[in-house]
């Protein structure tokens, strides 16, 4: 025997989801070229980066990730 019945809806599905669409977000990709090769050792160029990141999220900017694209031709 089948079982036709609706699958219950996650209770609050709906105000999630207005929550999600009342949220205003912003995109933006920039694109930067090194001057010279890096070192083999980034500690330092990675923990600058990590202190910018948290700079920015005490500014309510979300970053999403970051992309390696030496690979992409325009």
């Amino acid at each position: 025997m089948t079982d036709n019945a609706a699958p219950a809806k996650a209770p609050h599905a709906g105000k999630k989801a207005r929550e999600l669409n009342d949220v205003i977000r912003y995109t933006l990709w920039s694109v930067f070229r090194l001057r010279e090769v890096l070192p083999e050792d980034r500690t330092g160029y990675a923990a600058e980066v990590e202190e910018l990141f948290e700079q920015l999220a005490a500014k309510d900017v979300v970053v999403r990730g970051t992309y390696d694209v030496s690979g992409l031709r325009a």
